[in-house]
């Protein structure tokens, strides 16, 4: 770890301005193009990742955060180590738009040695790159640097600049889509990310400061770094101005805590059970994965929709959340404008629902069954992250079907051993065991025999019927299989005795049969005591994005009659305006940001058999419409009435 604390929250971008190092490293080029005698001189500076303990909050104003806010962090070592460093000299466009510049060159430079940054949102900076390069690059030029390029991007003996194994030409704009078109090397693109050291990009800067009431006007955003300066001899661009070039890594980072804050099930074993002591059940956390995860990136992060990300806000959180607040300082001249970090980008299928997997435009990978061998980690902590692609979306698609998921798998008991707990009839807030479930069904069969009518020489108890539960299907449900009353219908003296088809037709009626993939069952088992859970990964989060808030301004609020997000689907373009600033960006996953998962406490046992969720277009905020009853049944009002006649 470097000396500065940096967690995970959006990359850096490229800068111009005067140099941060008085040391130079000079590089003898591999153009592509003309040999020349022209020099130029850069400095990259290397991303700190923004992190969230719930990845909700806005940006602090320094390194010093709150609760709920993010924190800025170096990460592991892995995470910034560079192996090697690829500059990429674009043409400006005539239509000023950066996806439209032209590829002019490619040169593999040596960034070494590297030095600790003294701004917080830098990890390492660059020591001054004095590069040679060929005469067809000229002064106002856009720069992009690629650090860590695996096999995505690479050079042919001959020098010529490949990306996944082809020879590059064109825009910025057709390189910015290459990893969204293809895989390399066999391997998923997100694989080659991590491959040889975590790749690395410019990031989008603005130009005006945000994360405050006051709107950003006028913000403008650039990735590419214009090369001001092209000079004829080496010594001149050892003295002279250098692009400043931040770059942030290609990928987001996932990390769980294996302890829960409270590490007792807030529902207790045994409540409401007759003849049971309510017991803590202990929860210990088992594994976890990601799911649903993006397979599709942009070589480097998108600017399409900027001007619509500058003004969202938050009617309650009352800050524009797109751009941050404060300025990068590390290299940064007087003279030099984009500074401030962005925080929101869409993703090569934004606006793409999921219904089926493997259509046009991308597709999210699903981990299919995760209690199969191998799937869930069981590893925890900081220094055990998974990564993925950034994944966001728009408000029409923020569901759970779209959303990248965190998947867990929690125990609970009440000694030290698992073992089998169940709920009957979907009542979480009742808990069984086994023997409980036993003793529930034979009461009831006691029940029945009394209201049969029938006269027996010794009192039917319970342990008169033999009840035998199928075994755990695939829903995790045990149907009742048989009911065996041949002790009870011994002790029948007179009168007609229910059968053991009767028994077990009048049994079923109130705790039911479960057909297989409607989980529709009485009687749910947690094989030993194992629960499934889903967290829906939340970027902007309940700090600038807050639904359903006590006390809020925000009209219509979320509710069963106006929807999880009202009005996302509106003609009226003022009222679906409103809908997107107060809840766009609250879900998802973005490149550079490290979202940290701590467990607070679990209320009521998950899922007994996970669910998948590919097709499931549930929002991620649910409102769910619940009542809840008490039924009593009242003793007869008997009226005994004495008469004379």
């Amino acid at each position: 770890m470097k000396k500065l604390s940096f967690l995970a929250l959006a990359a850096v971008g490229l800068l111009l301005g005067a140099c941060s190092s008085d040391k130079d490293v000079a590089n003898e080029p591999t153009p592509i193009g003309e040999d020349g005698n022209q020099f130029i001189a850069l400095n990259i500076n290397l991303p700190v990742d923004n992190s969230f303990a719930t990845r909700n909050a806005t940006e602090a104003d320094d390194n010093n955060y709150e609760d709920g806010t993010f924190e800025l962090n170096d990460g592991l070592n892995s995470e910034y180590t560079v192996n090697n460093a690829t500059l990429v000299v674009f043409h400006p466009a005539a239509s000023g738009k950066e996806s439209d510049a032209t590829f002019v060159a490619a040169y593999d430079i040596n960034p070494e040695p590297w030095k600790t940054s003294t701004d917080y949102q830098v990890t390492d900076y660059s020591t001054k790159i004095v590069q040679k390069v060929g005469t067809t690059v000229r002064a106002g030029d856009l720069a992009l640097v690629i650090l860590n390029r695996n096999s995505l991007v690479g050079f042919k003996a001959d020098g010529t600049f490949q990306v996944n194994d082809a020879d590059f030409s064109g825009t910025f704009g057709t390189l910015q889509s290459e990893i969204a078109a293809s895989a390399g090397k066999g391997k998923t693109a997100a694989a080659e990310m991590i491959t040889d050291g975590f790749y690395m990009a410019n990031s989008p800067l603005t130009d005006v400061p945000g994360s405050q009431a006051v709107k950003p006007t006028g913000a403008t955003t650039r990735t590419l770094v214009e090369i001001k300066n092209v000079y004829e001899t080496e010594a001149a661009a050892r003295a002279g101005e250098c692009a400043e070039i931040y770059v942030e890594r290609g990928m987001a980072k996932v990390t769980v805590h294996s302890d829960i804050t409270n590490s007792k099930l807030t529902t207790q074993y045994g409540v409401g059970v007759e003849g049971v002591t309510a017991a803590d059940l202990k929860l210990t956390l088992d594994g976890w994965v990601l799911d649903h995860t993006n397979t599709k990136s942009f070589f480097v992060r998108s600017v399409e929709g900027h001007d619509d990300f500058i003004g969202l806000i938050n009617a309650d959180a009352n800050k524009y959340r797109y751009i941050g607040k404060t300025d990068i300082v590390e290299g940064i001249g007087a003279s030099d404008t984009y500074k401030y970090r962005t925080y929101f980008a869409k993703d090569p299928n934004y606006e793409k629902a999921f219904t089926n997997f493997g259509e046009a435009m991308g597709e999210l990978a699903s981990v299919g069954d995760i209690t199969a061998d191998g799937v869930l980690s069981d590893k925890f902590g900081d220094s055990n992250p998974l990564y993925c692609y950034e994944n966001t979306f728009d408000v029409a698609h923020q569901s759970v079907n779209n959303t990248t998921l965190v998947r867990l798998k929690v125990t609970a008991k009440t000694g030290t051993a698992g073992e089998d707990l169940y709920i009957i009839n979907g009542n979480n807030s009742t808990i069984y065991k086994y023997n409980d479930v036993i003793t529930l069904l034979q009461k009831k069969c006691v029940e029945l025999y009394a209201a049969s009518g029938v006269v027996v020489n010794s009192t039917v108890v319970g342990t008169d019927f033999a009840i035998t539960l199928s075994a755990r299907d695939a829903d995790g449900y045990q149907n009742i299989s048989a009911i065996d009353p041949a002790t009870a219908a011994a002790k029948v003296t007179s009168g007609t005795a229910p059968t053991a088809a009767e028994l077990l037709a009048a049994v079923k009626l109130l705790y039911k049969d479960n057909t297989v993939g409607k989980k529709n069952g009485g009687i749910l088992c947690y094989e030993g005591g194992v629960s499934y859970y889903t967290i829906r990964i939340k970027h902007f989060g309940d700090v600038l994005t807050p639904w359903k808030k006590a006390g809020s301004s925000i009209t219509p609020v979320p509710s069963l009659t106006n929807g999880s997000y009202p009005d996302f689907d509106s003609d009226d373009d003022d009222k679906k305006l409103a809908c997107t600033n107060n809840y766009l960006g609250r879900y998802g996953v973005l490149r550079n940001n490290w979202y940290d998962i701590q467990v607070a406490d679990i209320k009521y046992l998950g899922e007994a058999v996970p669910v998948n969720y590919t097709n499931d277009p549930t929002p991620d905020d649910e409102i769910e419409g619940y009542i809840a009853v008490k039924i009593n049944i009242l003793s007869w009002a008997k009226r005994t009435q004495n008469w004379h006649l």
